[in-house]
C-alpha cells in the first residue's frame, strides 16, 4: 500500500503580521473608509500538502506478526538516474520525525554536506495505533535471555525485524547501495540505535544517536563487548541537550556517563564524536543533533561531497546538485 505522506500547515508569521497590520490601519483615527476586499475568484481550494517524492509502505513481519509501516523519500535524482544507487538512513519514530528529516535532508543536500540518498522512516501501521507504548515494545533492552525457538521481546526483537525483514524489503524495492547504511534515533530510538551498534557491529556503517535514554541494559551491553576485545567500525555521533528535562539531572548524566566511557574504551575503529547541545530541551535538540550527525556520518564518503567540499560545479553528473 502506497500513499502520499502528508502535513498540515499554519498561517506564517509573516501574514499574521499583515492581517495585524491591516486592522491597525482600519480601526486608526481618521482612517479612510475601503470596501470590504472580496475572495479572488481565481482562488483555489485549500488542499493538503503533500510531500514531494515520498510514500507509505505498510507490512505485517513474519517474525513478530506486528504491524509496521515504513515512510520512504527517495532522491529527487531517483528517476533520472536510473543506473545508480544511494545510500540508506534509516530513523525511528518516522511517524514523528518524516517532515523534519526531509527538510534537514534537502537543507544538507544544498549545503553539500549531505549526499543523495533514501530516507527510510520507520513507524507503525494500523487502526489508531498507540506510538508512545509501540516504541516503548520496540526499542528498549530487556535483558531477558532468548529460549531457542522464541521470538525475543524488546530491542533484539526488533532489530531481527529491522535486519531480516526491513533492510531486505528496502533493499528489493529501491536502487540501494548496500555498503553504507545509517541508523539514527532520538529519546527510547537513539537507545535503540546503540542496542543495535553493539548488538549487530556492522550492520551499518554509521549511527546518530541524539539525547538517547540510557537503560542499564544499554551500559551493560557496552561493558560486555568492551570486555570480549571487540572492536567497534564505522561512526556514531552522540549528543545530549543542556536541559534535557529541567529539574531531572539524571537523564544527562546517564548520558555523559555513558558517553565518557566510551572514550575511554577507545574503540580503535571507531569515528565517535560526543556533542553537548547547550540552551536546548530534549525533543528540542533533534534538529541540531539529526542535521549535525548525518553531516558526520557522510564524511567518509568522498567524492560525495561528505566532506563539505563541492567537488565541482552542479552539472547533471553531479553526485550532489544544488538543485532541490
Amino acid at each position: 500500500m502506497r500513499t502520499p505522506v502528508r502535513s498540515s500547515g499554519k498561517p506564517s508569521f509573516r501574514l499574521q503580521g499583515r492581517i495585524a497590520l491591516a486592522v491597525a490601519i482600519a480601526l486608526a483615527p481618521g482612517a479612510v473608509s475601503v470596501p470590504a476586499a472580496q475572495p479572488a475568484d481565481t482562488a483555489s481550494t485549500p488542499r493538503p500538502y503533500v510531500i514531494g517524492n515520498s510514500q507509505l509502505v505498510d507490512f505485517r513481519s513474519a517474525i513478530n506478526g506486528r504491524n509496521y509501516q515504513l515512510a520512504v523519500h527517495l532522491p529527487w535524482t531517483y528517476a533520472s538516474n536510473p543506473t545508480r544507487r544511494y545510500p540508506v538512513v534509516y530513523f525511528t519514530d518516522g511517524t514523528w520525525d518524516f517532515p523534519l528529516l526531509v527538510s534537514i535532508y534537502s537543507n544538507g543536500l544544498f549545503d553539500r554536506t549531505i549526499p543523495d540518498c533514501i530516507l527510510v522512516g520507520l513507524t507503525y501501521s494500523g487502526t489508531n495505533p498507540d506510538y508512545g507504548s509501540l516504541r516503548s515494545r520496540d526499542y528498549v533492552p530487556t535483558g531477558n535471555a532468548v529460549p531457542p525457538g522464541h521470538v525475543p521481546d524488546g530491542a533484539e526483537g526488533f532489530l531481527r525485524v529491522l535486519e531480516h525483514e526491513i533492510v531486505p524489503l528496502v533493499q528489493s524495492r529501491w536502487r540501494v547501495d548496500t555498503s553504507f547504511r545509517v541508523l539514527q534515533g532520538s529519546s527510547l530510538g537513539g537507545l535503540f540505535t546503540l542496542y543495535a551498534m553493539f548488538s549487530r557491529p556492522g550492520l551499518f556503517q554509521a549511527y546518530v544517536a541524539v539525547s538517547p535514554a540510557i537503560a542499564p541494559g544499554l551500559v551493560d551491553s557496552e561493558a560486555a563487548f568492551h570486555k570480549s576485545g571487540r572492536d567497534l567500525s564505522g561512526s556514531l555521533y552522540l549528543t545530549s541537550a543542556e536541559h534535557e528535562f529541567p529539574g531531572d539531572s539524571r537523564f544527562l548524566e546517564k548520558i555523559q556517563g555513558f558517553a565518557d566511557s566510551l572514550r575511554q574504551h577507545r574503540y580503535a575503529h571507531l569515528r565517535y564524536h560526543y556533542r553537548f547541545l547547550d540552551d536546548t530541551r530534549h525533543a528540542s535538540a533533534k534538529a541540531e543533533g539529526y542535521a549535525r550527525g548525518l553531516q558526520f556520518a557522510f564524511q567518509p564518503l568522498e567524492g560525495e561531497c561528505g566532506d563539505g567540499r563541492p567537488s565541482r560545479e552542479p552539472s547533471s553528473e553531479d553526485p550532489c546538485p544544488r538543485d532541490r
